[in-house]
């Protein structure tokens, strides 16, 4: 049974005894020294203590570090993982300065499409303006700050792209056409 203190009352002891049984109790986990998370754990604090580096650090190097010689297959990190860990020595980390600004990158001052919330896919966006960026992936709109996934550059026809009825991308109501059917090869002695 557990430890619990529901399980050691008065109550469940007079229980017991009525039906004239003996309570089991577990003890608490205690580290046997050869399961798998406790020699990790062992080799961890190992390497922390020898190299005089914090928990943290042992953590990372131990995952970074190949276990059989020069093979890269060996590598922790790259059996989990697929895609391959940033060496902070090696590859420092990049500054906001050095960020790349590309094309879906918001500025302060774009025109955007809002996401409402609790959206579907029929829901209208509303309309908006960047009022602050406050990271990569985090913007302010209208002061309420947002997910840039949550948020659409409205896009403007420039002179001279606007589409016309003659393109195929418009019908006459200034929808999307509608996709081509072609009739099955039977249906052509019929009028329809």
């Amino acid at each position: 049974m557990d430890n619990a203190t529901a399980f050691r009352s008065e109550e469940m002891s007079v229980l017991l005894e009525k039906w004239n049984t003996h309570p089991f109790y577990k003890a608490v986990y205690r580290a046997s020294g050869n399961g798998i998370v406790e020699r990790h754990h062992r080799t961890i604090k190992s390497i922390a203590e020898r190299g005089r580096v914090t928990p943290l650090d042992a953590v990372f190097w131990y995952n970074m570090s190949r276990r059989s010689g020069q093979d890269e297959s060996t590598i922790p990190q790259r059996s989990v993982h697929r895609y391959t860990w940033r060496h902070p020595e090696v590859e420092p980390h990049l500054r906001r300065d050095d960020a790349p600004s590309g094309r879906g990158m918001l500025t302060v001052g774009d025109e955007v499409w809002v996401k409402p919330p609790d959206s579907r896919c029929t829901s209208q966006w509303s309309r908006g303006r960047v009022s602050k960026v406050n990271s990569s992936n985090n913007v302010e709109v209208d002061g309420m700050p947002r997910h840039v996934f949550d948020v659409r550059r409205v896009v403007s026809a420039e002179a001279g792209t606007e589409l016309t009825s003659d393109d195929p991308v418009l019908s006459e109501q200034g929808q999307r056409a509608q996709r081509q059917r072609r009739f099955p090869a039977w249906a052509r002695d019929y009028v329809m």
